[in-house]
């Protein structure tokens, strides 16, 4: 099969929804590298839930120190120039990669602040393993509502411009 016939940066290829759904996939099943499945399991359990508890404060609290940066006003003006950087120059020149990318990447920068929020919480308060897994379980509630938003805004952007560039 000749290369030519993958379209790596167009919004019809296979391979972009490939990329955002398993995008989404893998943000929904994971909470600080611990699977919903394990807390769903151990929510049962107290003995597999405060072991859960241990490991998720312990990635958490490496999180914030990992992410503490991004809290700092250069980062975060960075981000938002790059950001209307791309914006601008992608529906200025309609460059569809450049739209797409801002599609894909602002939502990921939101779900990084969520999770950031979340870690935060949970090595600051000292919740007990059945408030954890309620904050967990409403996180992934958050994860899922961004994630549909997400897909439905590229979803109507793609066929917005599949009406505007139609030629009848």
């Amino acid at each position: 099969m000749p290369f030519e016939y993958f379209f790596l940066t167009s919004v019809s290829s296979i391979w972009f929804w490939l990329f955002l759904a398993m995008i989404w996939y893998f943000s929904m099943s994971n909470v600080f590298g611990v699977p919903y499945r394990a807390w769903f399991i151990a929510s049962n359990n107290e003995d597999e839930l405060a072991d859960l508890c241990r490991f998720t404060r312990f990635i958490a609290a490496h999180f914030t120190k990992k992410y503490r940066i991004l809290n700092h006003w250069c980062y975060i003006l960075l981000i938002a120039f790059l950001i209307t950087f791309i914006a601008l120059t992608g529906f200025l020149y309609e460059s569809e990669f450049l739209q797409l990318s801002l599609f894909v990447f602002v939502p990921i920068i939101a779900l990084i602040h969520f999770r950031l929020n979340l870690a935060k919480k949970f090595v600051k308060q000292q919740l007990t393993p059945s408030e954890l897994h309620v904050q967990i379980f409403l996180h992934r509630r958050k994860t899922k509502i961004l994630g549909f938003l997400s897909l439905i805004t590229i979803f109507c952007w793609f066929i917005f411009t599949i009406i505007k560039h139609q030629t009848i």
